[in-house]
């Protein structure tokens, strides 16, 4: 019965004809509506997707202006769609501001924090987009808290440092310092 079942399955098999899903060549060249998939891609990202660069930075602004108002500033100095940066933006700028968009030798830095752990003590670390690590009670803040204080040594805020002797160097200070903001716009497509 098993050889029977087999003989009656190479019958059909190869008494049916053979298919063919016809020709895969296109019949002329893709038509202007048709969107390459780099295209569709850029279509599609959220407006947070898309990359910013470093501009430079605005006068002098106090810590405890808060993230509005320091955005204002880049706004007003460098037109609309600016906003402080954070420091990996800045660190991923590739064509870096003129020097004369240094309004100020020191300026605030939005914290891109990419880690945090225990590190032996009651309180943590914290670590920044830039390689700081902040440490201990006093220690685990980068934005003034929140953009919400000037108070001398309580609190930190994150800077980017400029002139002669601090060519884009990242430090944390008090609150009480006198800085620029350091302003982001998007980049040109």
């Amino acid at each position: 019965m098993r050889i029977t079942t087999l003989i009656a399955v190479l019958m059909l098999v190869s008494t049916t004809p053979p298919s063919f899903a016809g020709d895969l060549e296109p019949p002329a060249a893709p038509a202007p509506t048709m969107k390459s998939l780099e295209e569709i891609y850029s279509s599609i990202q959220a407006p947070g997707d898309h990359p910013f660069n470093y501009l430079g930075t605005t006068g002098l602004v106090s810590a405890d202006s808060g993230l509005l108002a320091m955005t204002r500033s880049c706004q007003a100095t460098f037109g609309a769609g600016t906003r402080m940066c954070t420091s990996a933006e800045i660190i991923q700028t590739v064509d870096l501001p003129a020097s004369g968009n240094w309004n100020t030798n020191t300026a605030w830095v939005r914290a891109s924090l990419v880690g945090a752990y225990g590190g032996g003590n009651s309180y943590g670390s914290l670590v920044d987009a830039t390689g700081l690590t902040l440490w201990g009670q006093n220690q685990l803040d980068l934005s003034c808290s929140g953009w919400s204080t000037a108070a001398a040594n309580q609190k930190k805020g994150l800077v980017i440092a400029s002139g002669a002797d601090h060519e884009g160097r990242f430090a944390v200070v008090s609150c009480d310092t006198q800085a620029g903001v350091a302003c982001c716009g998007p980049v040109s497509p």
